[in-house]
């Protein structure tokens, strides 16, 4: 894990004028407006909103990589699951699908049924982080108004996530537009949160 290299007086500097940050948002589906804050793409900042939540979303999922989550403002659960057996104790049946995070073009192949037991829900506030391995199967929420930067960890992967939803509904998509005014209104809310 690196010392994030941005600190949080320059994170409120980024959120006043988010429009004229050089940052390139982009709205996801589970809840949040995202931004790389370098070229490598090694850290992203994530605002948590509400609004910019897709109806129907699943929130399941794991990633092509591992990373750090650093929880800068607001709070922010992280509940991990687990593949079982589907006679596990506490297994449900959930779709299991594969998208392409470097070149989104919806599910790939056909979704499968896994069971999945869940673990405990961790509860992460400004100043604490936690890891997350490519393939730990999580789900994350947060209060409106929360900032963290995510720090990947590159792994030798094909770039391909998991995601997950329940049985008997439909999958839903994370990809999402943002408008200029969706930037700001988010952007506020998390100056609220930083104070």
């Amino acid at each position: 894990m690196s010392t994030p290299p941005i600190t949080d007086n320059e994170i409120r500097k980024l959120l006043v004028f988010p429009l004229e940050s050089g940052l390139d948002w982009r709205g996801h589906g589970i809840g949040f407006m995202k931004a790389y804050i370098d070229p490598d793409k090694r850290w992203r900042i994530n605002v948590y909103h509400e609004m910019l939540r897709v109806p129907g979303i699943s929130l399941m999922h794991d990633h092509p990589w591992g990373l750090f989550s650093h929880v800068r403002a607001g709070q922010l659960v992280n509940t991990r699951w687990h593949r079982s057996h589907k006679k596990s104790q506490g297994a449900v049946l959930f779709n299991e699908g594969r998208i392409n995070c470097a070149d989104y073009a919806g599910l790939e192949g056909t979704p499968q049924v896994v069971p999945l037991v869940k673990e405990r829900r961790e509860v992460y506030h400004a100043g604490d982080f936690y890891r997350q391995n490519p393939e730990e199967i999580h789900e994350t929420t947060a209060l409106n108004g929360t900032v963290t930067l995510l720090e990947r960890i590159p792994v030798h992967s094909d770039g391909r996530a998991h995601i997950f939803w329940p049985m008997g509904e439909e999958y839903g998509d994370a990809t999402r537009k943002i408008s200029d005014d969706e930037i700001y209104a988010v952007a506020a809310s998390a100056l609220g949160t930083m104070g």
